[in-house]
């Protein structure tokens, strides 16, 4: 499942379900087709509601994170649970992405 808004200073995308192959590159150009490919704003993604994400879901995030930066924007996500905190300090992206812990902190920055 994937929501999008358009705020006056962010876009932001919401996920729930999985996040994996069969559904990973839809919502990458779901995005992108959003967005208009402008990157004129932060993208924020809320994973809050998201129970499982698998490499290629990863990919979507790393290849939207260099987009942003590019663009001289920014990825933030927000929302991990447990598991899906574990799996982001697992593969060191908790290093490289801008993750926060709410909504809240990801646009104070």
């Amino acid at each position: 499942m994937f929501e999008f808004e358009e705020k006056e200073n962010f876009y932001l995308a919401r996920l729930s379900g999985d996040f994996d192959v069969l559904n990973s590159g839809r919502i990458k150009n779901q995005i992108l087709e959003k967005i208009s490919n402008t990157f004129s704003k932060d993208l924020l993604i809320d994973l809050t509601n998201v129970s499982y994400i698998d490499s290629s879901g990863l990919g979507v995030l790393i290849g939207l994170h260099k987009q942003c930066k590019l663009n001289g924007r920014k990825l933030k996500i927000f929302g991990l649970d447990k598991n899906l905190q574990e799996l982001f300090s697992l593969t060191s992206l908790d290093k490289i992405l801008n993750i926060y812990d709410t909504f809240e902190k990801a646009i104070e920055e």
